[in-house]
């Protein structure tokens, strides 16, 4: 009776250890390692095309300043769009982000 319950702990034991030793090894081994300053760090690739894409539109577009591929058609309905917008909320630029000036300091009390 106690060889068997010795066995089973011994067993036990081994096995906890085995699989403690594993887990340690192998979130470990990635800090133990030495990494190389000259190298260049890995990209997500998927950013990586994301910016190969804007690269590419951006060259596309080239000088010209109209987005690549536009049809006349779709050209046509832009000019339209950017007019009826002119026409709503007034003169400038709507293909660029606002800029806002704000001239005095806003204080809000946060309680």
């Amino acid at each position: 009776m106690a060889a068997r319950l010795l066995t089973k702990v011994s067993s036990t034991r081994v096995s906890l250890w085995s699989v403690v030793s594993w887990r340690a090894l192998s979130v470990g081994a990635p800090l133990c390692a030495k990494s190389k300053p000259d190298t260049k760090p890995d990209t997500d690739p998927v950013k990586q095309l994301f910016v190969d894409k804007i690269k590419e539109y951006q060259s596309a577009k080239g000088k010209s300043g109209k987005a690549p591929g536009l049809r006349a058609e779709d050209e046509e309905q832009l000019v339209g769009e950017l007019a009826r917008l002119k026409n709503i909320y007034g003169d400038g630029d709507l293909t660029q982000f606002p800029k806002f000036d704000f001239k005095e300091d806003i204080k809000i009390d946060w309680r």
